[in-house]
């Protein structure tokens, strides 16, 4: 069974609560005209609940999402000392900042990080991070998915020599 969102919530909860409205007004309007009588209060009370919710039912269609959401950060931008807070940096790498730094020191020098082609390999910290998560997640896009790169850059960024 499919998964409703927030918004397609929204969405249903504002069309059907303006169409109970609206029958509420017929059906106000029909006994009304037998009575003989208006009841502007009511009208005027109704309009106002309808120009409510039609005002939040069009806030919602012209946007995407809800809220705000935040874009995922390319590798190039993935910085091990501050940019993500701890929770979130054990998430992806699968250990905590001072051990990532500690084997980050320690492979840093081994050739297999380095070539000498036109195009350089990204820095040892990057390739770590990304084979970490990669290590850590089932299956092929699961990498990109959570560091934002690229297939092609993820063929050319780990070089495992085992």
């Amino acid at each position: 069974m499919p998964r409703v969102s927030e918004r397609q919530r929204l969405l249903r909860d504002s069309v059907d609560v303006m169409a109970v409205a609206t029958l509420e007004e017929d059906d106000d309007d029909l006994l009304h005209s037998a009575q003989g009588r208006a009841a502007v209060t009511e009208d005027q009370l109704l309009f106002s609940e309808l120009d409510e919710v039609s005002d939040m039912l069009q806030l919602v269609e012209s946007s995407r999402y809800l809220v705000d959401r935040k874009r995922i950060d390319s590798c190039t931008q993935f910085n091990a000392e501050a940019s993500y807070p701890t929770s979130r940096f054990r998430q992806r790498t699968r250990m905590d900042k001072s051990s990532f730094e500690s084997v980050v020191n320690k492979i840093k020098d081994n050739p297999v990080f380095y070539n000498d082609s036109p195009c350089p390999q990204a820095p040892v910290w990057m390739q770590l991070a990304v084979a970490l998560d990669r290590f850590g997640n089932y299956g092929s896009g699961a990498a990109r998915r959570s560091c934002g790169v690229s297939a092609k850059a993820l063929s050319t960024t780990i070089r495992i020599a085992w």
